[in-house]
C-alpha cells in the first residue's frame, strides 16, 4: 500500500506527555545479531531511530518504526525509565483521573529475528481500553519515505507487511491510515526531518488488562505461511551464526570505581563471522573507522588486551 496523495492523516511524533523534568534527550540501543531496536524516550526523534532495524547488503533497513499506546483514548505519562544493555523498562502511570500504573518493557527476541515489547497492568479501575498503534515502514534509515509496497495481510490477532511479521495476545483491529512523522533531531542538524509510516490498525484491550505482548519479527519473502494465533507466528528468521555476534569476552576490573564501565567495554567488542568487530556507541558505529579507533585506545587502556 503506497501513501496516497494528500494523505496526511496526523502528526506522529510520539509518544505523550511526559513527567516534568524527564530527560526526553535519552537514546536507548538494544542490539542482537544484525538487529536494532533504538528510540529516545519520546520515540523516534531520528531517521535512524526504529523499533526494530535490519542490517542487510551493507545499509540499515528500518521496519518498524514506533509503538504508539493509548488508554482510554489518552496518552500514558511516562514516570520512570529503567535501561540496562539488554531491556529496557519504561513505567507509566495511567492518564489523569484513573489510578494505577502501566510498564512496559522491551527486549530483543532470543530464539528469532525479531523484539518484544511486553505490557504490565497494576490498577485497581473495572474497565480500561487499552490500544496499541503499531508504525511500520521499509526504507533505508538514511532516506526518508517507504521504499516498498506495504499492502497488509492480516488476522485477529496479527499483521504483516513487507518482511515484518507483528503478532500479539491482543486484538488485532484493521484500520489502516498514513501519519506524518517529524524528525526533531534530523531538523535541528539542518537535514530533512518530515517522513510518513504507515499504519495497518490497532491492537486493543478492552476490561482488565494484566500481561499483554506484542512481537516484531523479520520473516522471508516469500516463504511465509499465515499465523494461527497471534504469538504462534511461523517462519520467523533464525539468528544464524553468522549474524548473531559472540562477546569475546568480559573484562575484569582492577579497579571498582570502573566496574560498569570496564563490564560494558567487554560487551562492545564481538566475533562476527569470523571476525573480531567493534559494535558500540552509534547505530552505525562499524562504518565509521575513526570511531573504532578512538574506541580502541580507550578499550587497549583499560583492558589490556592487545592480542585481540
Amino acid at each position: 500500500m503506497h501513501n496516497p496523495t494528500g494523505s496526511k492523516l496526523a502528526s506522529g511524533y510520539q509518544s505523550g506527555p511526559q513527567k516534568p523534568g524527564a530527560p526526553k534527550d535519552t537514546e536507548f540501543l538494544l542490539a542482537k545479531g544484525n538487529l536494532y531496536c533504538s528510540l529516545s524516550l519520546h520515540g523516534a526523534t531520528r531517521k535512524y531511530h526504529g523499533m526494530l532495524v535490519e542490517r542487510a547488503n551493507g545499509s540499515l533497513y528500518v521496519h518498524a518504526i514506533n509503538l504508539l499506546e493509548s488508554v482510554n483514548d489518552r496518552d500514558p505519562i511516562l514516570m520512570h525509565p529503567e535501561i540496562s544493555h539488554d531491556s529496557v523498562r519504561l513505567v507509566y502511570s495511567l492518564p489523569k483521573g484513573l489510578d494505577g500504573k502501566m510498564t512496559k518493557e522491551i527486549s530483543m527476541l532470543e530464539d528469532c529475528a525479531g523484539v518484544s515489547i511486553k505490557y504490565t497492568f497494576e490498577t485497581s479501575e473495572p474497565f480500561l481500553s487499552f490500544e496499541v498503534l503499531p508504525l511500520v515502514t521499509y526504507r533505508n534509515a538514511h532516506a526518508l519515505n517507504p521504499q516498498a509496497d506495504l499492502s497488509p495481510s492480516f488476522g485477529n490477532r496479527w499483521f504483516r507487511t513487507h518482511r515484518l511479521l507483528s503478532g500479539s495476545n491482543m486484538q488485532f483491529d484493521y484500520s489502516p491510515k498514513w501519519h506524518e512523522l517529524f524528525y526533531e533531531r534530523e531538523y535541528e542538524r539542518g537535514y530533512e526531518s518530515s517522513d510518513n509510516a504507515f499504519s495497518p490498525g490497532a491492537f486493543t484491550a478492552i476490561g482488565r488488562p494484566r500481561h499483554l505482548e506484542i512481537r516484531l519479527m523479520l520473516v522471508e519473502v516469500p516463504s511465509f505461511q499465515f499465523p494461527v494465533s497471534g504469538l504462534q507466528t511461523p517462519n520467523p528468521l533464525p539468528i544464524t551464526q553468522n549474524s548473531k555476534p559472540q562477546t569475546i569476552k568480559v573484562i575484569s576490573a582492577q579497579l571498582s570505581l570502573y566496574n560498569s564501565l570496564v563490564r560494558s567495554l567487554g560487551t562492545f567488542v564481538v566475533s562476527q563471522a569470523g571476525l573480531n568487530k567493534v559494535v558500540a556507541g552509534y547505530h552505525w558505529f562499524d562504518e565509521w573507522t575513526r570511531d573504532t579507533l578512538i574506541f580502541l585506545n580507550g578499550y587497549m587502556a583499560v583492558s589490556k588486551d592487545y592480542a585481540t
